[in-house]
Formats: C-alpha cells, sequence, structure tokens
C-alpha cells in the first residue's frame, strides 16, 4: 500500500476550519432543540464495565470483586469496539483462556489469567435524557432511525343490546395507540401505567380502591417479568375480572413489536 500523501499546511488549516465550522452549526441546533422540552428525546447511553474477580488472599476461598465504569460512549459500535480493544490488551499477557461472545448485539468477554484472577468485560446500555449528557457528547452521536420500534396498543369491547331484537352482542372500540418507543422497557412501561390508570376508580370507595391497589401489583410485576424476559408486555382481561363500573366486556393492553424497513440512516 503507498504511504498517504502529506497535506499541507494551508490545506489542513482549511479542512480543520470546516470541520469547526460544522461542529459549532450542530452544537448551536442541539442547544436550541435543548432549550424546547417537547422536542427532548431519550438518549441510549453505552458504558463498558471490567469486572475483576479474585481470590487469591480471601479466607475460605471467598471471591472478591471489582466492579468498574470505564468509558461511556453513544453508540453501541464504538462500545463494542473499545470492549474488544481491551481484550486484546490481555492477549499480549500471560492468560489461561479468553471467552468472548455477543448477546443483543453486545460484545462480552471473560478473560483467565490464572486459577485464582478473573477479568470479564461487558457492555450495559441505557436510556438517559438529553440533559443530563453534554451537548458536545450528543453533537457526536450519530443520527438514524431504530432498526424496530414497539406500538402501545388498547383494545376494548362493550357488550351491547341490539334494538331491533333485543339480542346481546360484543361491540369492538376503535382501538387506541398509546404511543411508539424505540426502547421495549420504555413501551412495557407505557403499556402497564395505562392499563393501571383505566381501573383507577374515580370516587373514594375503599373496597374499590384495594382491588384497584392489588390490580397494580400485579400488572407491575407482569411488566417487570417481561423486561427481564425481553418481551412485549402483554395483558387480556375478560368480562368477568372487569368491575362493573368500567362497562367493558374485555379489555386488552399490548405492545407489538414494529421493524422498520428500508434505509436506518
Amino acid at each position: 500500500m503507498s504511504p498517504i500523501p502529506e497535506m499541507s499546511d494551508s490545506f489542513m488549516a482549511h479542512a480543520s476550519e470546516a470541520e469547526l465550522d460544522a461542529r459549532e452549526k450542530r452544537l448551536r441546533a442541539l442547544e436550541k432543540r435543548l432549550r424546547e422540552p417537547e422536542l427532548m428525546r431519550m438518549v441510549m447511553l453505552y458504558q463498558v464495565w471490567k469486572l475483576e474477580i479474585t481470590q487469591e488472599g480471601m479466607p475460605d476461598g471467598e471471591d472478591k470483586f471489582e466492579k468498574q465504569m470505564v468509558k461511556q460512549f453513544g453508540t453501541l459500535a464504538e462500545a463494542n469496539a473499545f470492549a474488544s480493544d481491551l481484550v486484546n490488551n490481555f492477549r499480549s499477557l500471560q492468560y489461561i483462556k479468553v471467552e468472548e461472545s455477543h448477546k443483543n448485539g453486545r460484545y462480552k468477554a471473560a478473560v483467565a489469567h490464572d486459577a485464582t484472577r478473573e477479568t470479564q468485560i461487558s457492555i450495559e446500555g441505557f436510556p438517559v435524557g438529553p440533559a443530563e449528557l453534554s451537548p458536545d457528547f450528543l453533537a457526536n452521536i450519530p443520527n438514524r432511525f431504530p432498526e424496530k420500534f414497539w406500538d402501545v396498543m388498547q383494545f376494548t369491547s362493550r357488550e351491547i343490546v341490539e334494538e331491533e331484537t333485543g339480542e346481546k352482542m360484543v361491540q369492538h372500540d376503535m382501538p387506541e395507540r398509546h404511543g411508539q418507543f424505540t426502547v421495549l422497557e420504555m413501551a412495557n412501561h407505557e403499556a402497564c401505567e395505562k392499563l393501571i390508570a383505566m381501573f383507577k376508580p374515580a370516587g373514594g370507595n375503599i373496597d374499590l380502591l384495594k382491588a384497584y391497589q392489588s390490580c397494580a401489583q400485579v400488572v407491575r410485576e407482569h411488566r417487570d417479568q417481561s423486561n427481564t424476559q425481553g418481551e412485549c408486555f402483554k395483558v387480556e382481561i375478560e368480562k368477568g375480572d372487569i368491575p362493573e363500573w368500567m362497562g367493558y366486556h374485555k379489555i386488552s393492553m399490548v405492545v407489538e413489536e414494529i421493524k422498520l424497513q428500508g434505509p436506518l440512516n
């Protein structure tokens, strides 16, 4: 491969000036958006963590755990590359075994140095508000569309009496969308809270309030279980379990996964 030709000082000066000008424009636009609350969106942050596990010098063979956040990134690709480089640094040292894997697109590795010491590298991702990050950090996060998103949908039906025949029939209400989310956990949380809100009684009846509190606990436990298993929230409630004052025959609150077709950026 031919060596890269050296750039002239004037060329580098113009390039640097153009880059700084573009960066300033992005920062000004971002700062403007941050002053408008309705335009604020959550940002996924990816942190690279290192866990040191040692047995040497510990009583009764107990393990000693030391966990440290090494660095955080605005993209999963950057976090994966950095984590992989950390593990590669260990390859020049003495070690017994290196195990590497990817789960949900996130790099993970375990390095066994000897029988008493192991290093684990992992990536943790979580959403944060843009106000928690500096404008400079946000400006370096590339804009892109999500590969998929999740709809929060509500389906209800009522039992009515046909005027002409006097027969009972089920009438389905118009489905209602409560929002679209790019993070499953956020969609599950929204579905959970919307369902709980439907059961909240207007008055101060003690029995109704107790039933509402019991319902809220069960629904939130289902949400937490769905999040742990990486599944969409889905609850269907039939007439026998719906308070009469609500007037519903059936209630369904579900999170639906929608895969986006086409370019992602």
